[in-house]
C-alpha cells in the first residue's frame, strides 16, 4: 500500500514537472467543447470546430495564456547553458588539481611517499 502511494506521488510529480497538468486540463476542455458542439450539430462538425483553432473556449484560451506565461518566466531564468559551462570549467580545474596532486609525491615530514612505493612492512606491535 505504501509502495503504491509512493509510486503515485512519484508519477504525479513527474507529470507536473513535464507539464502533464496542462495536457490534462486541455483534454478536459476539448471534451467539453466536443460535447457542446455535438449538441448543436453533427459529430463531424463538432470535431472540426473543436480542433480547428478558430472556436477556442475560455478554458483553452486560459491554458494557452498560462503556458505562454510559463514560457516567458522560463526565458527570464538564468541561462542553463552558461550554468553548465561554469560547472564544466570548475570540474576541469578541480580534476587538473587532483591529477597534479596524484602524479606528484606528497611529502610527509622528511619522507616522500609515492603511490609507486611499497607499503612499510613493520612487524606488528604486541598488545
Amino acid at each position: 500500500m505504501i509502495r503504491r502511494m509512493i509510486r503515485l506521488v512519484a508519477v504525479a510529480a513527474l507529470l507536473l514537472s513535464v507539464g502533464g497538468h496542462w495536457a490534462l486540463i486541455q483534454s478536459a476542455a476539448w471534451a467539453g467543447m466536443l460535447i457542446n458542439f455535438a449538441k448543436q450539430g453533427s459529430l463531424r462538425s463538432a470535431v472540426e470546430k473543436t480542433f480547428d483553432g478558430r472556436h477556442a473556449c475560455s478554458l483553452c484560451e486560459w491554458v494557452e495564456h498560462e503556458q505562454q506565461n510559463e514560457r516567458d518566466s522560463d526565458s527570464n531564468a538564468p541561462d542553463t547553458k552558461a550554468k553548465v559551462q561554469l560547472y564544466v570549467e570548475e570540474i576541469s580545474r578541480l580534476s587538473a588539481h587532483l591529477d597534479a596532486s596524484i602524479r606528484n609525491p606528497v611529502e610527509w615530514g622528511t619522507k616522500v611517499v609515492s603511490h609507486a612505493d611499497p607499503p612499510d612492512h613493520s612487524p606488528p606491535r604486541a598488545v
